[in-house]
């Protein structure tokens, strides 16, 4: 385009200066060849225009459909879809009988790039390998990739980087702190008033929490239901405590559970990257979006045989933020466990029991029973 708009300029100047040579002398040569040159300038400008125009007119039709191409290319794909997208990958060894679109395609510069015209130096060429194509599948899509010169390649493609942005801002906020310390309360008084007075936010407060402080202006809950109907006006949480009081807010959620900020103020701090001197500063970041962690919660449904009637003293599911644990309880005895992964049977185990693990508990029980620590931005 800037290449585009230098020519129009350099046009621009030298029909202006035919046009003052023009008026100098109307009768000479050079007025006559000035002329028919001006003439030529007019043409030129005109298709200059031309190009402008179109450029301009596939600009509105790329823009119209951007958003409904874009739309249909991350919508997730039927097996009956997949199967033919992967079919109608052009196969390399029928690339040059095919049509002349097809020869554009990557699996005929596949065979090009082994031909003597394009490396002089390979006199000889052997066997090849089998043509295949890949077909690569996440939770939500899948996307046949076709193999470059029959290799299998990789491409650093992590979508890991999650970064929350507010479309309305966030307005209640749910404190909860670490039981059992002076300081820790302290520091949750003052940013309990500071949100409330200085940046207008309602804040709730665990009942017994509430009760203790007497805190004025805070809101609270009652009992289950209530607590079941005011979880969903919780924008976020703000802990005060170590890894334990981020399990406990954890638990307060039974479905799904807002953006916890968890300031450190514990013994261990895994999952409590926050100063609490801090806290003023993190305000902008509630305010104007944050990066986030995302972390994986089990589910938990215990069911029991009929002939051994019992009361579930929790409410099911349960979800659990680092493990579930099954275990042989106060028997002396081991406990042979069958372990089955979507109806299909994984193994039988004969042992004390068996501990599942999120990526987040990897670095608790199950680390101490010798388990392997995962990465929490590896799924499930």
């Amino acid at each position: 385009m800037d290449e585009i708009r230098d020519a129009a300029s350099s046009l621009q100047k030298l029909l202006a200066a035919l046009e003052t040579q023009e008026n100098e002398d109307d009768q000479s040569p050079a007025c006559v060849k000035a002329t028919k040159l001006k003439a030529r300038v007019h043409e030129l400008e005109q298709r200059m225009k031309n190009v402008m125009d179109e450029k301009d007119y596939w600009l509105r039709r790329c823009v119209q459909y951007e958003a409904s191409f874009a739309t249909m290319v991350r919508r997730a794909r039927s097996n009956s879809e997949l199967r033919e997208m992967a079919d109608t990958i052009t196969n390399p060894k029928c690339s040059r009988s095919s049509s002349p679109r097809a020869k554009n395609s990557p699996a005929h510069l596949a065979d090009l790039s082994h031909t003597p015209s394009m490396l002089p130096s390979m006199i000889k060429i052997g066997p090849k390998r089998a043509s295949f194509r890949l077909l690569q599948c996440s939770d939500m899509e899948c996307e046949v990739l076709p193999s470059l010169n029959r290799t299998i390649q990789t491409q650093c493609r992590s979508k890991n980087n999650v970064q929350l942005m507010w479309d309305t801002p966030p307005t209640t906020i749910l404190i909860v702190k670490k039981p059992n310390e002076p300081v820790v309360a302290h520091t949750m008084r003052e940013v309990a008033t500071w949100l409330m007075t200085a940046k207008h936010m309602r804040v709730f407060l665990e009942p017994v929490v509430h009760a203790e402080e007497g805190l004025d202006g805070t809101l609270t809950w009652t009992d289950a239901a209530d607590w079941h109907d005011k979880q969903h006006e919780i924008d976020l949480v703000v802990s005060f405590g170590g890894d334990g009081t981020v399990l406990w807010v954890s638990s307060l959620f039974k479905t799904n559970v807002p953006p916890v900020f968890s300031f450190a103020m514990g013994s261990l701090g895994f999952l409590t990257p926050f100063e609490v001197a801090r806290y003023e500063g993190t305000y902008q970041l509630i305010r104007g979006g944050f990066h986030m962690s995302l972390r994986q919660r089990l589910i938990c449904t215990i069911i029991r045989s009929d002939k051994t009637p019992h009361v579930e003293t929790i409410a099911m599911p349960v979800h659990a933020l680092n493990e579930v644990v099954v275990d042989r309880g106060l028997g002396a005895a081991l406990v042979e466990l069958d372990c089955f992964c979507d109806d299909v049977a994984l193994t039988k185990i004969s042992a004390d029991g068996i501990i599942i693990a999120t990526p987040t508990g990897s670095t608790a029980y199950s680390l101490s029973a010798g388990g392997s620590m995962t990465h929490p931005r590896y799924y499930l």
